[in-house]
């Protein structure tokens, strides 16, 4: 989970803050700094889905449901 979430970060905030830098070099703001800021307030959608998906709640009812479907193909083909 950490490093799930450790990489959307990367991805997500990585950009914008390159594009600082870029504009503090060029001393004015990339027109594509729009985009960037985008792209990391989408992490703030992605982590929650991170988080929910590495729980262990659904983990065990992943599982199940797994175990349900091979049991019921199971019984249908035999």
């Amino acid at each position: 989970m950490a490093l799930g979430t450790l990489l959307v970060f990367v991805i997500c905030f990585l950009p914008y803050n390159f594009s600082h830098l870029i504009g503090f070099l060029q001393n004015r703001s990339p027109d594509w700094r729009y985009y960037t800021l985008l792209l990391s307030t989408f992490n703030t959608c992605l982590d929650p889905i991170i988080f929910y998906f590495s729980s262990s709640t659904f983990q065990n009812m992943s599982t199940f449901v797994f175990d349900a479907l091979i049991l019921r193909d199971s019984v249908i083909n035999a």
